[in-house]
């Protein structure tokens, strides 16, 4: 549970130390606690191609990137994506 002195928002900054210098530095010491941080995401999935009248069985994309600012994340734009084979043979749809 936070004290009252201290603000909701604040962040810990896992890079820099309160001192200012690096916290990979073999000083060691507490993490810097920063302010106004911020993420946004976009998630999606799209259909390319249906095997026959089935829902279930398709070829899609799918694929996530995130931002943040790297003044205060230590990872601030990451992405990724693939590419789905659901049920696509019919041999592999009986189970």
């Amino acid at each position: 549970m936070p004290s009252n002195d201290t603000p909701i928002d604040v962040v810990i900054d896992e890079r820099i130390g309160s001192w200012g210098m690096s916290l990979a530095t073999t000083a060691g010491g507490t993490p810097a606690i920063t302010s106004g941080d911020f993420g946004t995401y976009v998630v999606f999935e799209q259909k390319l191609y249906r095997v026959g009248h089935d829902d279930d069985r398709r070829i899609g994309i799918f694929g996530r990137v995130s931002y943040s600012p790297a003044n205060q994340n230590l990872i601030d734009l990451y992405a990724y994506g693939g590419i789905e084979c659901c049920r696509v043979q019919p041999s592999l749809t009986s189970y």
